[in-house]
């Protein structure tokens, strides 16, 4: 990936600093504070918080949805790296892709990512901020309700609760939303979505 350093708030400086509070805070997998160096999150933001790109913080993308403060990013990468046996061979699936940030972190530690967003305006968002860095081992889908089917290891999930059955290799997800109305998600091994 051939990604420029940016300058002032942007710097590969602040992005070290970032990276730093990440492992104080508790990530040490040197995989995963690598990526996170790698990865210019502030690419990822609204121009007018790019100034606020490396804080420790959870920022607003629009539609109801934050980009993942990077210590939780850095945190579920970690956890997905434990449970992937060899990584760069794991496939993995993160549901919730948002702005990207997080897939193109994933993309950094596993050998391919499936990402899914329900929202069509923050997966033409993804798209966008993912382009120019052209990673060839992510797969995007705009919505887990199409009836695709994935084989994959570790699931990341940054924004609904999600359940894993290791066993059978089962995905159970349940969001309810502001409105009161309820969305839910089942993916079995050995079948296609479910809504």
């Amino acid at each position: 990936m051939n990604l420029s350093s940016g300058t002032g708030l942007t710097s590969e400086r602040v992005r070290a600093r970032m990276v730093e509070r990440v492992r104080e805070l508790g990530v040490h997998d040197a995989r995963v504070l690598a990526a996170m160096q790698r990865i210019e999150r502030h690419r990822f933001v609204d121009p007018a918080l790019a100034s606020r790109a490396y804080e420790d913080t959870a920022l607003p993308l629009g539609f109801a949805q934050t980009i993942s403060q990077p210590y939780i990013v850095a945190r579920c990468a970690e956890l997905a790296l434990t449970a992937a046996g060899d990584p760069k061979s794991a496939r993995v699936l993160e549901v919730g892709t948002g702005c990207g940030y997080s897939a193109a972190i994933l993309s950094e530690l596993f050998g391919t990512v499936f990402s899914i967003e329900r929202v069509r305006a923050l997966h033409e968002m993804a798209r966008t901020h993912m382009r120019p860095l052209r990673i060839a081992n992510l797969r995007r889908e705009n919505s887990f309700f199409k009836g695709s089917r994935i084989d994959c290891d570790p699931v990341i999930s940054f924004s609904l609760h999600v359940y894993f059955c290791r066993e059978t290799g089962d995905i159970e997800k349940s969001k309810t939303w502001s409105n009161g109305k309820s969305t839910s998600f089942c993916w079995r091994k050995s079948c296609r979505c479910e809504t």
